[in-house]
């Protein structure tokens, strides 16, 4: 995952030494599908940036046969998503700046025509008591299609949701998501329609996810191991953002920006110390 977002990073250009690992990791027989994928657009940009483009290009073809391979597109389903993603991020829900949980879901939570239009529909599951306080979130698959702002990860969190499980995750809000701290779970078709079935026919259902051992399991005897990069796991453990990255080196940004200062602005130059342009 971190080749794959430094591959994104327009000014960031790989070394001959990352483009031998990278490669090396693509020689793997038990590597899965997602970082295969990973590598395959990482590899793709290191060519490209070197200006072998013919094998970049390769390597962008087998990334995108891989994603088809996961992401099947149809216009029909294709159609529906943005339909969805249109319920779910309203203008009210972008004309907020706090409270984003109260716009979670906004159209499906609430009546949209009617004498009870804009009153919460009890039929919807999120507002039914018994699941009220529910930590953990089963959905469908490509979760979080339609939107690369951090406002869906941040309407998740202030709901009070820790975790998201589903068979897949749109790729923008799955970054946006671990970086403000949520927990996504991968797991295949068949084991989220299991947690989904047992969960709205028993709203006393008990999902638990353990994050330092990988594992999610219910009250009924379901278990299973999901995939999570260690570096992202990391984090999530320790509580750390990007901000919170940044400021565990804070003494060292400190002196070298008393340096920095020291030498280019508090020191008087003559033309001869100048740098030449």
């Amino acid at each position: 995952e971190t080749y794959w977002s430094m591959a994104n990073l327009k000014t960031f250009r790989f070394s001959a030494e990352d483009l031998i690992a990278m490669r090396q990791q693509l020689q793997r027989s038990d590597l899965d599908t997602d970082r295969r994928l990973q590598f395959e657009f990482a590899v793709g940009k290191a060519l490209e940036d070197a200006g072998e483009y013919a094998q970049s290009f390769q390597h962008y073809a087998w990334g995108n046969r891989l994603r088809r391979e996961m992401v099947p597109y149809r216009a029909s389903e294709n159609t529906a998503r943005l339909q969805q993603a249109k319920r779910v991020y309203t203008c009210e829900f972008f004309r907020e700046r706090t409270g984003y949980g109260e716009f979670l879901f906004y159209d499906w939570r609430r009546f949209q025509e009617g004498p009870q239009a804009g009153q919460p529909d009890p039929a919807f599951p999120l507002n039914n008591p018994a699941y009220a306080g529910a930590k953990i979130l089963i959905v469908g698959k490509n979760f979080g299609c339609g939107s690369s702002r951090e406002h869906a990860a941040w309407a998740l969190t202030d709901f009070g949701f820790l975790a998201v499980v589903a068979p897949s995750f749109a790729d923008i809000f799955f970054s946006n998501a671990g970086k403000n701290g949520m927990i996504l779970v991968r797991l295949s078709e068949a084991d989220v329609e299991l947690l989904t079935h047992r969960s709205t026919t028993n709203p006393n259902h008990t999902v638990t996810i353990s994050l330092e051992a990988q594992t999610i399991s219910d009250d009924q005897g379901f278990s299973a191991a999901f995939e999570i990069d260690p570096f992202r796991k990391y984090c999530l453990l320790n509580g750390l953002d990007d901000i919170g990255l940044t400021l565990r080196h804070a003494a060292e940004l400190d002196a070298f920006e008393s340096k920095h200062n020291a030498d280019f602005w508090f020191t008087p130059r003559t033309p001869n110390t100048l740098p030449s342009s």
